[in-house]
Parts: structure tokens; sequence; C-alpha cells
């Protein structure tokens, strides 16, 4: 089985390595999830079903949510980091966590509704900043990327942040700015609502 999904946009509100954990803590913890915990609890509870383990994929996502609800999701998650030699403490303390030297709000220049945000220019963004690497031998910088990124569908006000941008260099941080600019798109209209999942082959 697979699922075709929607991957126009970033799933999450961040992006890029610390910031990614950060953001999985939260909603461990209780936080709502929105996209991410969504298209999670659905492929999960479709691999649970895949087991013959549950009747239904309805019954599988009730037990997914269940565990989430209880803090046996974020248990679990614990244990895999250490059996993977990871080291909890910063999970416990996510400002252990390497963080940026800088962050900065990149502002709306126009009162509307968020048409779309462009995964593909997010990506290459974080890369600009140092998030991944180019060639083999590039040293990845954990604590860039972005966060508090808008989605789809919301209204926002001229003046308000789009996401906050993190970096380590002004350098990087100018090289990155205008394909971040150019990446979130606003209208006057709120956009049609996104399907996450558009079809699964089986």
């Amino acid at each position: 089985m697979a699922s075709i999904t929607e991957k126009n946009e970033p799933l999450g509100r961040c992006v890029g390595n610390a910031l990614e954990i950060r953001e999985s803590l939260e909603i461990l913890e209780g936080a709502p999830g929105g996209d991410l915990l969504e298209i999670t609890l659905e492929l999960g509870a479709a691999m649970l079903e895949l087991t013959g383990s549950y009747k239904s994929r309805t019954e599988a996502r009730a037990k997914m949510s269940e565990a989430l609800q209880s803090g046996k999701g974020r248990a679990k998650f614990f244990e895999m980091v250490s059996l993977h030699g990871g080291d909890c403490s910063a999970l416990e303390k996510p400002y252990r966590l390497p963080q940026a030297r800088i962050v900065k709000p990149l502002p709306c220049n126009m009162s509307g509704f968020v048409a779309g945000v462009d995964a593909e220019k997010i990506g290459k963004a974080c890369l600009l900043l140092g998030a991944g690497r180019v060639v083999v031998t590039d040293k990845i910088d954990y604590a860039v990327g972005v966060s508090g990124l808008v989605k789809s569908g919301e209204q926002v006000e001229q003046g308000q942040a789009l996401m906050e941008v993190h970096a380590s260099d002004e350098k990087r941080l100018a090289e990155a700015w205008p394909v971040l600019e150019s990446a979130v798109s606003i209208a006057a209209q709120a956009p049609l609502a996104r399907e996450l999942f558009i079809d699964e082959v089986r």
C-alpha cells in the first residue's frame, strides 16, 4: 500500500533539524499538531491496519491517539533515541538543543490570506542557511531553519510575522531572505482547503 499525499507545503510549522525536533516534542506533549499530526496518525494507522492487529484503521488510529494522550508515545520516542545512543537529556530540556545566534521575523507585506507556502523554496532557503549539505563534505548547522511558519488559509495582517528565520551568520541570512520572501503568497480571498491525502494505491 502507498499513500499519495500533498507535498507542496511543509507539514509542520518548523523546518530545520533542531527546530523540527522541538516541534515534535511539543506535539508529543500535547500541543496542537495540525497537518503534521494528522498525516502521522493516518499513515501510522494504515501501517497498523496492515499488520492485522486491529479490525479497522479507525480502531488503529484511536489506539495511536490514546498512546499520544497518555504519554506512551513520548516515552517510546525517548526509548528509541536512547537505543540509538542519543542524548535524552536534550529532549527533557529542549533549551539544550542547538540554537541559532540570529532569530529574525519575516514580516508580511500585505493583509489577506495565505494562498500558499512553497515547500521547495523553504527547503532551498534552509539549505542556504546551512541546514543541509550541498556537497558531502559540507558541515550541517543543526540550529538553523524557520519556525512559526504560517499555513495556507490563515488570515494575516500587514507586518505580521510569516515565520521566524533562524541563522548563524548575516551572510547566509541575506542569501536565504529573498527566497523565503517569495515562498509565501498572499491573496485577498481565502484559498480552497488543502487535501492532505490525494489517493491510496494498493
